[in-house]
């Protein structure tokens, strides 16, 4: 009897360490971000039709679609800062750089919607962190990083290489107001919600943009 209770005991035991192991695996790996955060805040669009960049963009996130899948047309909006002092000057100024990418470029149609499905692919931070967690983590999966992507208390850290070019857009519908989505280096935000770009595993999303303008009619 005493044995068999020992065995019982020893199997209560193992039972117990592998449920802790299974609870502490699924939490590691589960959402470590809150889905709603921050306070959603306005992005006006000028009147060259591209969005003005606030001199101070919060990190805000909020569950649900990114964009909403019928726009019209698409319209990227490139600026350029020659010289690095935090001027975007207009289109075709000419400082021996090279060339200047035009002002805006228009999406339309199908190549609309499906830049849209683009955008609505991007994941949040914990399904960006989660995505990052998969490729890089081993047997038990790392946590994540400060100053990664996701950590809205990090410190933004570019690396500066002339010129450069500040990439924006706007979403324009024929039956709701217009969408303005600003680059962070947090990622690419609308002022309700973030999605981050994952370059490392797709391309870059105004090179996917430029591809989609190309390929058109």
């Amino acid at each position: 009897m005493g044995r068999r209770w020992r065995l019982v005991a020893a199997l209560g035991v193992v039972g117990l360490v592998a449920g802790g192991a299974v609870v502490a695996y699924l939490d590691r790996i589960g959402p470590q971000f809150p889905v709603e955060y921050g306070t959603p805040f306005s992005i006006e669009i000028g009147d060259d039709g591209c969005p003005a960049h606030p001199e101070q963009v919060p990190f805000v996130d909020a569950p649900g679609q990114f964009v909403a899948p019928d726009p019209s047309e698409v319209i990227l909006c490139t600026r350029v800062d020659l010289d690095g002092d935090g001027t975007f000057e207009p289109p075709g100024s000419d400082s021996g750089a090279g060339p200047i990418p035009p002002l805006q470029r228009t999406l339309r149609g199908a190549a609309a919607a499906e830049f849209a499905a683009l955008l609505n692919q991007l994941p949040d931070r914990n399904g960006a962190w989660r995505d990052w967690q998969r490729r890089h983590s081993g047997f038990w999966p790392d946590a994540p990083w400060e100053n990664g992507p996701w950590d809205v208390d990090g410190e933004c850290v570019d690396t500066l290489m002339l010129p450069v070019r500040n990439f924006s857009y706007v979403l324009r519908y024929p039956d709701r107001p217009d969408v303005a989505i600003i680059a962070t280096c947090h990622g690419w935000t609308d002022g309700t919600r973030t999605r981050i770009p994952t370059t490392d595993t797709r391309p870059h999303l105004t090179d996917e943009f430029l591809a989609l303008y190309e390929s058109q009619p």
